[in-house]
């Protein structure tokens, strides 16, 4: 997750996976609130797809902040389920689709 409070502060931390309960993830995102992140402001949110993630960003910041799937885990996840020789194609028409850059 990256978060970007002015034009010189970025943060990049890890978080668990979706086996986790929500608590590590929302005891990460109030250390952010501690440190200065408003949570009264809206913001855009780029996750892996994470559950437990998208639970505690609604719980922390509040539900009405847009959730976006981050592309390149999106792409990945389709990839893993489809066999090889379709991955290429299915690459292809993602891209062409306008899903990804």
């Amino acid at each position: 997750m990256g978060g970007c409070e002015s034009k010189s502060l970025w943060t990049i931390t890890p978080y668990p996976t979706d086996s986790a309960p929500d608590g590590p993830v929302r005891e990460l995102l109030e250390e952010l609130v501690a440190r200065g992140i408003d949570p009264k402001q809206r913001r855009l949110f780029v996750i892996d797809g994470s559950k437990a993630l998208r639970r505690a960003i609604d719980s922390i910041f509040g539900p009405s902040n847009p959730v976006q799937r981050c592309r390149n885990h999106k792409i990945k996840n389709v990839m893993h389920y489809l066999p090889d020789d379709l991955k290429d194609q299915a690459k292809t028409s993602m891209q062409a689709a306008g899903f990804f850059p």
